[in-house]
């Protein structure tokens, strides 16, 4: 799972990595945060 948002974040645009990071180093709003969450619960079903 890891390798997969490793590879996920190296495909994001300038823009959207530095959004990313927000979300990532926890400065998003709790909707964004909630979305994030079920997004990594989904990709650990994958694995």
């Amino acid at each position: 799972m890891r390798q997969k948002l490793r590879q996920f974040s190296a495909n994001l645009s300038p823009e959207e990595a530095k959004e990313y990071s927000k979300i990532i180093s926890g400065q998003s709003s709790p909707a964004q945060a909630s979305i994030l969450h079920s997004l990594y619960e989904y990709l650990e079903q994958e694995d």
